[in-house]
């Protein structure tokens, strides 16, 4: 769902930006110069350039990991869509991208309320929670209902008196909230607690310093026990906590190993899931097994800092300080009651979506809210600063009359980018359709032929995601087609040589069709990508007996009993041997 949306926004977008820039000709320069957010934002372009192209599989660093696309791509995207809202947008322009925001919101909140109440007219298959809006996740409908309850309250304060238009954007709010607690996800309620707490803090300051400082004193140690608490210690433990936060503690720990292995550049954008099999530890694979991994490391810093390095991690925490810090001023210096009580709900919806962003990855519908929001308080910001810039006075702006330049760059995004997804949609409507009639059970050979014809189908589109041909070259192995399964097998190992399934499922139908030796040098790497898999290590345990390979089968062995001594898989491993012996 993720590559549509990206295609829609750079073509809509890219176009108009480069011709905004060729407008302001020379001025962008001085932009830059003068412009903190506009020259941070710029170097955080460039940073992620960089780690992109030093990724080492160009398509994974650009698109990310298949089906969610959080590469590169994205958070170019995104930044050149803060780019385009500062250069463009003047004052009166923020109450347009909150109206945006509001129905939108509206939206999903009519849609969590109908999936709450059983209503639900699609029957999705949620393991989770009912509640997940327009998202797909309970924790990203959590976050994205109490962003709505922020908005709500928002357009509830213009009023100046308790009208019909108030009373309804109160009750909307209430529910908004409502449905966050329901959620049962920690992330939306947290967003609500700390909003309301900015709120009571910046009046508290606006009135009196000594207030403000008295509040942030008996605040911060409720926030420091709701911290402790959601990691499973202190008196606010058993409200707090959720076995979630001890999974992403697994994906923290092994975004800093990436990080202390690759300093500099990182493993490259989107890369994450490439590298987590073999940087996550022990702990991980005996809590949720070998098989449940992430791509993501569910902290967008941390994914900064695995996947670009410190260079990429500094520039974005500063882009977020600067962010942060505008937001604050911005509150303090605001003057009138429509200038309080915008700059508050900006910074509310900031701050808000920043508390998610250090406990969750970005999903898009989400994210790019952030970016605009990051945006529209720069633009605020201004307003107070008195800068000149976007649809305000910029100075001398070139006169270009020719509408040939956009349309020649839509038409060439257009085609660029059907070139490259028509592939990727044909695959994966062709696996979609292989996955779910393969896992039945019992078919007919109607239904296998049809199985194995997708899974052709798939290969043949020729996607430059190593996925499809993985999970060709699975499906295709498993209904009897070994030698088209080893050829997609190989092919996902040319796209992405990180690929561990990949390697791993090729070792073993090379090892059952009489090839042990050639099996070695796939499985090897796959326990390579993936050291604390014992399966890996049993696999070669029995390529090592096929090729009477004593010695080194004991020393699989040794290695299936570092990782676990008490699972099945190592007491048939064992019982193998034995018997060869």
């Amino acid at each position: 769902m993720n590559l549509p949306k990206f295609t829609v926004l750079i073509l809509f977008l890219l176009p108009i930006l480069i011709f905004q820039i060729m407008q302001l000709g020379s001025n962008y320069v001085n932009l830059v110069r003068r412009d903190l957010a506009i020259f941070v934002v710029t170097l955080l372009f460039l940073a992620v350039v960089v780690t992109t192209l030093t990724g080492g599989s160009y398509f994974n660093s650009l698109f990310g990991a298949h089906a969610r696309y959080n590469g590169g791509l994205m958070y170019l995207t995104f930044i050149l869509l803060f780019i385009q809202i500062t250069l463009a947008s003047i004052q009166k322009n923020i109450h347009n991208f909150l109206v945006y925001f509001y129905y939108l919101a509206l939206a999903n909140l009519g849609y969590c309320t109908l999936q709450f109440i059983n209503l639900d007219p699609v029957n999705w298959n949620l393991p989770f929670n009912r509640i997940v809006g327009i998202l797909g996740n309970p924790d990203f409908a959590s976050a994205f209902l109490a962003l709505s309850a922020i908005i709500f309250c928002y357009f509830a304060s213009l009023e100046r008196s308790l009208n019909l238009k108030c009373v309804i954007n109160i009750f909307l709010a209430v529910t908004s909230s409502l449905l966050t607690v329901a959620t049962n996800a920690r992330q939306g309620t947290g967003i609500v607690i700390l909003a309301v707490i900015f709120l009571v803090a910046v009046l508290g300051f606006r009135r009196n310093i000594k207030l403000g400082s008295l509040i942030i004193f008996f605040v911060s140690p409720i926030i420091g026990l709701s911290i402790l608490g959601m990691l499973k210690l202190g008196p606010f433990a058993p409200f707090l906590y959720k076995d979630s936060i001890t999974y992403r503690g697994d994906y923290w720990r092994a975004a800093l190993s990436m990080f202390q292995s690759n300093p500099i550049f990182g493993v490259g954008m989107g890369r994450y899931g490439d590298f987590f099999r073999e940087y996550r530890d022990v702990q991980q694979v005996s809590r949720r097994g070998a098989s449940l991994v992430s791509d993501q490391a569910h902290s967008i810093p941390l994914d900064f800092l695995s996947s670009g390095g410190l260079t990429l991690f500094l520039i974005y925490s500063f882009f977020l300080i600067i962010i942060c810090r505008m937001a604050i001023v911005s509150c303090i210096r605001a003057k009138s009651r429509e200038e309080i009580t915008l700059s508050i709900a900006l910074a509310s919806l900031w701050f808000g979506y920043l508390a998610q962003a250090m406990i969750s990855l970005d999903q898009i519908g989400l994210a790019i809210w952030g970016w605009v929001f990051a945006a529209l308080v720069t633009v605020n910001f201004r307003n107070f600063n008195k800068s000149s810039i976007g649809g305000q006075n910029i100075g001398n702006v070139k006169k270009i009359n020719s509408q040939i330049f956009p349309l020649v760059t839509s038409i060439s995004l257009l085609i660029a980018g059907t070139l490259i997804l028509v592939p990727i949609w044909k695959a994966d409507s062709a696996i979609r359709f292989a996955n779910a009639i393969g896992s039945s059970s019992e078919l007919s050979d109607l239904q296998q032929q049809q199985v194995l014809s997708r899974a052709r189908d798939a290969i043949e589109s020729r996607p430059l995601d190593a996925y499809y041909f993985r999970q060709s070259g699975i499906i295709l192995a498993n209904f009897g087609d070994i030698d088209s399964s080893i050829q997609a097998l190989k092919r996902a190992i040319e796209l992405n040589p990180r690929e561990s399934v990949a390697h791993a499922v090729l070792g073993s139908i090379l090892r059952q069709i009489g090839k042990p030796a050639e099996s070695l040098q796939y499985l090897q790497a796959a326990s390579q990508l993936d050291p604390w898999n014992q399966m890996n290590f049993y696999e070669r345990l029995q390529s090592h007996l096929a090729l009477i390979q004593i010695e080194e089968a004991n020393e699989m062995l040794r290695l299936m009993k570092k990782i676990s001594s008490n699972s099945d898989l190592y007491f048939e491993a064992e019982s193998l041997l034995k018997n060869a012996d």
